[in-house]
Order: C-alpha cells, then sequence, then structure tokens
C-alpha cells in the first residue's frame, strides 16, 4: 500500500489542494517518534488563510482511519502512526502473493529509449561490451517494471538472452554474429542537414564539413567529408528523429567513459538547434575492467578471454558447492546462475562508472557476500514450508523495522531508477541474503520457538530475492 498516497488522497478531500502536491509534503522521519509518516502542513497553508498549526490541528479533528494507530499534532506537522498489525499484515500477505509490483500509472504513456553505444559501430566487439550489455538489460527492467515504455533500440534483451544460453560453452563468436546481425538505423539526414545550414552551424575546411565547437571547448564535429556524410550526422539525425517519434521521457545513451566527449558535443548541438530536450538526453557511463591475472585495466579480448576465464572458474565452483552437498555437474541453469550472479554483482557494486576490479576466484566464493553468497542463502531455505498463519500471535512492535525493510522493495526499484544506479538492487539483495541468513539460523537454532512466524518471514525475503533477481537478468527456481 502506497501510504503518502493514501493520506494526500484524504488530505485533499479536506483542503483544496492537489493529491500531487499534498503527497510531495509528505516525508518520512528520521526519529520514529515522530511517526511512520510526517505532513509538512507550512507547505500547504499559503492558500488556506491559516497558519501551518491551524490547518495541522483542523486535519487532526477530521481524519479518522484504522490504518493508523495514532494521529499527533506538532506545531505545523502533523504525525501519521500506522497499525503495525494491519500494516504488517498487508505487506507480508502483498509479497507472498506476488502482488508487490512497482508500476507506476502515470508512466505508462512515457517512453524511455535506451541505446548501446557499441551496436551498429565497425568496431572490435571488447570485454567492455559484456558489461554494458549487463548494464542495458538491467535498465530495460527496472523501466519496465516502473511502468514506463521502454525502447530497446538496440535489441540488448535479445542479446542478453544469448549471453545467459551460451555462458558455460562459450559464446564470444556467437554474440558478435548476433551484433552483426542488428538492424541498421534509418536516417532521414536531409531535415538536419537543412536546420544545421539555416542556424549557421556548419563550417567547411579542406572540404570536411564540421560543427565547430571550439569556443565551448570541445573539439569539432565531423558531419561530412567531401560531401560524404559522415556516421556522426547520422547518430545525431537518429536521436532526434527518435524525439519525434516517441517524444521520450528519457534517452538513456550507454558508453565507455572513453564517449564522454561525444557525448558533450550531441547535447550541445541539441542545445544549439534550439530543441529544449537536451536535459532528457542522458549518458550512463562504465568503467574500464581489470581482471586479478592483468596488471593493467583493458579492452582488447586478446590480452585475455572472458570465455577462458569462465572455464576455468567453473571447476573451482564446482567443488566448492560439491563440499555443500550441492552437486552443478548436471544443474546446468543453477551453474549459469551462479557464474551471473557473480559477474554482476562483482560490476555492479562498486558503483557502474568507477573501474571494476574483478578476482574471479575470490567474487564466486561463497564466503564473500556476492552473486553466489545470495543464491545458496536462497538455496538452503528452499525446503522450509511455509503454510497460512495467524498473524495475531505475532510481535508486530518487536520485527515492525524488519518488515518497513522488506517493504522498501519498490522504493529501492524507484531509487535506482531516479539516480540511474542499479547498484541499489543489488545492495538491497545482499541485505535481504542477511536477513535470509539470520532467519534460517532462528529457526535452527530455536527449533519451535516463533517457527511458524519466521516460516512467513522466510517465505517474503526468499520472494523478493527472486523478483529483485529477475530485475538483474536471472531467473531463480
Amino acid at each position: 500500500m502506497n501510504y503518502k498516497k493514501y493520506i494526500a488522497i484524504k488530505v485533499s478531500s479536506y483542503l483544496n489542494l492537489s493529491i500531487e502536491k499534498i503527497e510531495n509534503s509528505i516525508v518520512t522521519p528520521s526519529d520514529i517518534k515522530n511517526g511512520d509518516y510526517s505532513l509538512l502542513c507550512f507547505k500547504l497553508n499559503e492558500k488556506l488563510n491559516k497558519s501551518p498549526a491551524e490547518v495541522s490541528s483542523y486535519l487532526k479533528l477530521k481524519l479518522n482511519d484504522t490504518i493508523f494507530e495514532k494521529i499527533e499534532v506538532n506545531g505545523a506537522y502533523l504525525n501519521f502512526f500506522i497499525d503495525k498489525y494491519t500494516y504488517t499484515k498487508n505487506v507480508l500477505i502483498k509479497i507472498i502473493n506476488n502482488e508487490n509490483k512497482c508500476i507506476e500509472f502515470y508512466n505508462k504513456e512515457k517512453y524511455i529509449c535506451i541505446e548501446n553505444s557499441f551496436i551498429n559501430k565497425n568496431e572490435k566487439f571488447n570485454l567492455n561490451n559484456y558489461f554494458q550489455i549487463i548494464v542495458s538489460n538491467i535498465f530495460c527492467n527496472l523501466f519496465t517494471e516502473m511502468g514506463y515504455n521502454v525502447v530497446d533500440i538496440n535489441s540488448t534483451k535479445i542479446l542478453w538472452e544469448d549471453f545467459y544460453k551460451l555462458l558455460i560453452i562459450g559464446f564470444d563468436n556467437e554474440i558478435k554474429k548476433k551484433l552483426n546481425l542488428q538492424k541498421e538505423k534509418n536516417f532521414n539526414n536531409i531535415n538536419l542537414l537543412n536546420d544545421l545550414k539555416e542556424k549557421n552551424l556548419i563550417t567547411t575546411i579542406n572540404e570536411v564539413d564540421i560543427i565547430d565547437l571550439e569556443k565551448y571547448n570541445m573539439p569539432p564535429y565531423i558531419i561530412a567529408n567531401k560531401n560524404k556524410i559522415n556516421k556522426n550526422l547520422m547518430d545525431l539525425s537518429f536521436i532526434i528523429q527518435s524525439k519525434a517519434k516517441y517524444n521520450f521521457y528519457k534517452y538513456i545513451y550507454i558508453s565507455g567513459k572513453n564517449e564522454t566527449t561525444k557525448f558533450s558535443q550531441f547535447k550541445k548541438i541539441i542545445e544549439l538547434l534550439g530543441c529544449e530536450w537536451g536535459s532528457q538526453y542522458i549518458n550512463i557511463k562504465t568503467g574500464l575492467i581489470k581482471f586479478a591475472k592483468s596488471d593493467v585495466f583493458i579492452r582488447d579480448e586478446k590480452y585475455v578471454s572472458f570465455s577462458n576465464l569462465i572455464s576455468e572458474t567453473i571447476d573451482e565452483i564446482k567443488n566448492e558447492w560439491k563440499g555443500k552437498n550441492i552437486n552443478l555437474k548436471d544443474n546446468e541453469d543453477l551453474l549459469k546462475n551462479i557464474l551471473l550472479s557473480g559477474i554482476i554483482f562483482s560490476f555492479l557494486i562498486n558503483y557502474r562508472e568507477n573501474n571494476i576490479g574483478i578476482d574471479f576466484s575470490k567474487d564466486f566464493s561463497l564466503e564473500k557476500k556476492s552473486g553466489p553468497y545470495v543464491i545458496y542463502s536462497y538455496i538452503k531455505t528452499a525446503n522450509i514450508n511455509y503454510e497460512e498463519c495467524n498473524y495475531n500471535k505475532f510481535n508486530f512492535q518487536k520485527d515492525f523495522k524488519l518488515i518497513k525493510f522488506l517493504d522498501n522493495y519498490k522504493k529501492n526499484i524507484k531509487k535506482a531508477v531516479e539516480e540511474m544506479d542499479p547498484s541499489i538492487i543489488i545492495r538491497y539483495i545482499i541485505d535481504l541474503a542477511e536477513v535470509l541468513d539470520n532467519l534460517h539460523n532462528q529457526i535452527c537454532i530455536n527449533n519451535n520457538e516463533n517457527l511458524e512466524y519466521n516460516m512467513v518471514l522466510i517465505k517474503v525475503v526468499r520472494t523478493l530475492i527472486k523478483d529483485s533477481f529477475k530485475l538483474i537478468g536471472i531467473e531463480l527456481i
């Protein structure tokens, strides 16, 4: 349940203000003594001819709802305390019944275009491209989960599916073949050329047409050479046509840090053309990768083969999991999930723009709190059966902080989207795994004490882990 929205709707029925304005005036207090939610009445009083304290006192008299334990006036603040029994029961049942969806219906008319820079380039496929596919796929999933219409410009989700299918048998050449089959962008460069000429943005030097950006501390942007259209113009034209076609809310361009200059040129040219949507064109930069066996950050696979690294790691993973009485020899899907989780967690846990050091001998270990550790926690609790329980006997006061943490699934997705940071989801998954381990230990140590309640919580946490893994491209069974 969206309590902020619920409070805003209730309050709006007594004040002549929009639900959105009221919702934006509701905060979550840092001190639980001030309630679970607090309405900042000093943000609402300007059109009401009342002081903030009068507004909060007036609403206190009007609002009466059983979902709140109490409502308190604190000067210009109106503090809401959620009824813990109702809240906890609703959160747990919603997650168990798979009703914990994040879709915001006001997003359904908004388009998000996601483009991966390395596709449709005449460049050699390199190690960083694997990780750009990971980031592209996650952003496609996150924005889709939020209810946006996602336009996957390069069909990177298809590439991700191939990445998953071919992980063990070797995928370098297959992925590269797939890239060669990507559809070329359709361009109409004439209109853009005319616009650039009308605004006197084209300069010709030695038969080379450029957009001179020197006064903006940028190199010239080449658009034609001896009257032959340059790919730079095609790329720029495609973005402008995409705006006309989709009227996108955001256009996300995922690239390596080495393409920062090109992105800055794009934004400046869009501005010079008089377009007001330049702020909607966003660059997500990924760092370089350094593996434990290499002393430098690298891109070229002639120095290290990604498939060879995977192959060398598989035997180590099988041996470690065999020690946990889990045989991976005949469980290829589980082995793939372990491999993918290790790669994704290692890449994203340090935030995407940093240069990343990956040590396959450590990042796949169950001793490190990463992807494989989470999967093992998920598997070892699979046989703990959940049954319908009596919520009346649970101590909600004691575990209320935990319940609020479990209810943060949607908030973390929204935060990851707003901050363009998928590592938020990774950290949430690790925290969930730690909760799962603690619950499992309680069952093992305390036997039947709180057994029924802990079994419910384990079911809930496992569901959240499964849903969160789906967001990063991994299907847990």
